[in-house]
């Protein structure tokens, strides 16, 4: 059968929740460098607005300046996304762990209570062979 269809490719590991939270905070501080150009922009064409008088210079300056706000707007919004998915990511990764430290401590208590009821029983054993002993014995 394999030699009509073939043997499928190996399966690439599914993707850890921590490398995602890491992928999606180095998004983010891509975003932010992105953020910082357009501010240095800003200032640039804010002190070029001081030094022009009124006139068509100033207005293409001020078109130039809107148009970057309106990026800068935008990457504001991603970065908030970004920065949302990833505590969102880190609720998850956080409620997962919880989940298996949980499960281990249950796993460890179930082996402390079998340990103590074959304490017990032995105990016990040995209480009521005492006693069968003197009941004997009378």
């Amino acid at each position: 059968m394999n030699r009509i269809f073939g043997t499928g490719k190996p399966k690439a590991p599914p993707p850890n929740l921590n490398d995602c939270v890491q992928n999606l905070d180095s998004r983010g501080d891509s975003i932010d460098k992105k953020i910082a150009k357009l501010d240095a922009e800003l200032v640039k064409y804010k002190n070029q607005m001081k030094t022009m008088r009124n006139g068509p210079g100033k207005n293409a300056v001020k078109q130039k300046a809107m148009r970057v706000l309106k990026q800068r707007k935008m990457y504001e919004g991603q970065r908030e996304q970004i920065s949302n998915q990833s505590f969102n990511m880190d609720q998850v990764f956080f409620q997962f762990s919880t989940e298996a430290n949980l499960h281990s401590l249950v796993g460890k208590f179930y082996n402390s209570i079998a340990q103590g009821h074959t304490r017990y029983c032995y105990c016990y054993e040995g209480r009521r062979q005492g006693h069968e002993e003197r009941v004997q014995k009378d």
